[in-house]
């Protein structure tokens, strides 16, 4: 669980990363069964965003505070992500460049799966 209180927001996102031990993994499932379940949910919309990592969860690595990243999070001001759904983004990209990550991640997944017949 991810529980964070940052007290300072310095443009964008803040990003809160955490280190979910593989239990998002772990859940697995079909994924149409994981999105059917969660429909009669009130859900917060949005899977992509850039921001600058406002604390760490124990166990992170590779991230540090001030860090400016983009990642799989929901679309607010303040979101709370795995450290696996996160990149770090690069200097000389812009965060608008930048928030296109998570689409073109699904795009390369959906051709690495793809099977012609």
């Amino acid at each position: 669980m991810c529980r964070f209180s940052p007290a300072v927001r310095q443009g964008g996102a803040l990003c809160l990363l955490w280190d979910d031990g593989g239990a998002a993994r772990a859940r697995g499932g079909p994924a149409l069964e994981a999105v059917k379940n969660k429909l009669d949910q009130p859900l917060t919309l949005g899977y992509c965003n850039v921001g600058v990592v406002a604390g760490l969860g124990a166990g992170v690595e590779g991230f540090a505070v001030g860090d400016r990243v983009a990642s799989n999070g929901k679309h607010a001001d303040v979101v709370c992500v795995p450290k696996n759904l996160c990149a770090e983004v690069p200097e000389g990209v812009s965060d608008d460049e930048a928030a296109f990550t998570v689409i073109a991640a699904i795009g390369l997944q959906g051709i690495r799966h793809f099977q012609s017949t």
